[in-house]
């Protein structure tokens, strides 16, 4: 889970003006413009990301998501820590043939690591409600 953005965060041309700390680390990642850290509270993606880590992200890449852990913003998401609308997951999703745009999601899956969560699933209705703000790159320091 993840908190609410503020005001100055929801620009992503001032993120260092509105960062809360800074952290150093080493990492085997290669910097690109728009990572950044974030702290993730609750346990929902343990082991792979232990509660309260700092994990590096960046920008989504292109092509499928199938499989990659995501930092999304969900309308549906109420974070019981902070009460934001972000969450980090394993995003999956199952597709069907569509005549006009070649394919189209039938459900996604935003899946927890940790199994006493459930999963959030969304349909092509909710699909609108949700969108992935970064991909995650690694836990650091």
């Amino acid at each position: 889970a993840a908190s609410k953005f503020s005001e100055e965060q929801m620009s992503w041309d001032q993120m260092g003006e509105w960062a809360d700390e800074w952290v150093t680390f080493e990492s085997k990642a290669k910097f690109e413009n728009g990572m950044f850290v974030a702290r993730i509270r609750g346990d929902s993606m343990e082991p792979t990301i232990p509660a309260d880590a700092y994990c590096l992200f960046r920008q989504p890449r292109a092509g499928s998501r199938q499989g990659r852990i995501v930092f999304v913003m969900h309308s549906g998401v109420n974070d019981p820590f902070t009460g934001g609308q972000y969450t980090v997951k394993e995003y999956t999703s199952e597709k069907a043939v569509d005549p006009e745009t070649d394919w189209r999601h039938t459900r996604i899956t935003l899946k927890p690591h940790n199994q006493k969560y459930d999963p959030i699933l969304l349909t092509p209705e909710d699909e609108g409600e949700a969108r992935v703000i970064a991909e995650f790159v690694e836990v650091v320091g």
